[in-house]
């Protein structure tokens, strides 16, 4: 990030920044109407960029910049409120909540970025919640009140599994039904694409990745299975503490695994077109994988299994994060010399209804600029 906020010029993201100007930006509504990437039931996007615009000034450099770069310090901070909760060690293991393929393979998609880092929170306030706290209900409302349909979907499969494992502790029922009613706003509408999945090892070592023509993932070869040894540190822990934490950890992998591997229910989805819509992606199925990795990693009485599962994650995917523009990935690129000074490229845009997606006044410097960045997508090399 801080060599894309160092360098002129901006970042143009197909389908995420594909304008030049922030007051553009915010007009979401009307550049994707009803489509992937802002349908009228996903408002908790035009949320997340009204946050963006007003933390920003209005600045678009700046908008950008934090759009990319606080989610990673979110991620960490979220993680590790949450794995505190299972072991003293939580501000070390929630480090594999940053540094791991599935966080670093999404460089693309802003709202991912966000509510990957938010999820852990959500966690944690849950299980407030179910404690009889009302200030961890009304924080939990706040969070899934700005939350996309499919966060809401993940959440709610680890939120249930969270609560059966809290049942025989007691539950306070008031408080959790006030949190999700507060923020519901779950999806209503049928599939438009097929069920996606991986193979089996992809699925438990997280080598997930946002499919299509133009974006490619960032690891590679021995980068794809960096995640291993935090597997089989899960394992180990999940074989010396039977009980408890471990179990819950490993129910959420289990239930994560059938969410994006091969071997799965998709069967039973299916027979929801909602559900089949809201379950069809590995790469944000994965997140209960991930977490509940981490959370029995968390019930590890032995530091030293701990330190074991981090330096080959850390040394693989640490690179990656701090080389400031993700490997080239979020490279910044000049618009052709007087765009942003021309009066007709800032008097309006119109939507051509034909693609759903934003369609410049001056459509020769739009798809130039487009250009460049799909280019840069696609190959993730600055100055290409």
């Amino acid at each position: 990030m801080w060599r894309f906020a160092l360098s002129p010029g901006y970042l143009f993201l197909a389908e995420q920044f594909e304008t030049l100007d922030a007051r553009l930006f915010l007009r979401a509504t009307e550049l994707w109407p009803n489509t992937e990437i802002f349908s009228e039931v996903d408002v908790g996007k035009l949320y997340l960029y009204w946050l963006l615009y007003a933390a920003s000034g209005g600045n678009y450099k700046l908008l950008q910049t934090l759009a990319l770069g606080l989610p990673v310090a979110l991620a960490y901070l979220s993680a590790s409120l949450f794995l505190g909760r299972f072991s003293r060690w939580g501000w070390l293991i929630a480090l594999l909540y940053v540094f791991n393929p599935l966080f670093v393979n999404q460089p693309r998609d802003i709202q991912f970025r966000f509510e990957y880092a938010l999820f852990p929170l959500a966690l944690h306030l849950l299980l407030g919640a179910l404690e009889g706290r009302r200030a961890y209900a009304l924080g939990l409302a706040l969070v899934l009140g700005m939350a996309s349909y499919r966060f809401y979907a993940v959440f709610a499969v680890a939120a249930l599994i969270i609560t059966l494992w809290r049942l025989p502790r007691g539950i306070s029922w008031r408080w959790l039904l006030f949190a999700v009613a507060s923020g519901a706003a779950l999806a209503t509408f049928g599939v438009t694409e097929g069920i996606r999945r991986v193979d089996v090892l992809s699925a438990l070592v997280l080598n997930f990745y946002y499919p299509g023509d133009v974006f490619e993932k960032i690891t590679h070869g021995v980068l794809n299975y960096g995640f291993l040894p935090v597997v089989f540190a899960a394992a180990v822990a999940a074989v010396r503490r039977r009980g408890g934490v471990a179990l819950l950890g490993m129910s959420i992998v289990a239930v994560g695994a059938l969410l994006t591997s091969t071997v799965n229910i998709d069967f039973l989805l299916s027979m929801s077109d909602i559900l089949a819509r809201l379950y069809r992606q590995p790469y944000w199925n994965g997140l209960l994988t991930l977490i509940g990795y981490l959370i029995v990693l968390s019930s590890a009485g032995d530091k030293r299994l701990i330190i074991a599962a981090l330096p080959i994650p850390l040394a693989l995917y640490a690179p990656i994060v701090f080389s400031g523009d993700m490997w080239g990935y979020w490279c910044a690129a000049e618009p052709p010399g007087g765009v942003l000074g021309s009066a007709q490229f800032r008097r309006e845009i119109v939507v051509d209804s034909g693609h759903g997606g934003l369609q410049s006044p001056v459509g020769a410097v739009r798809r130039t600029v487009l250009d460049v960045g799909k280019r840069v997508e696609a190959h993730g090399h600055c100055g290409d």
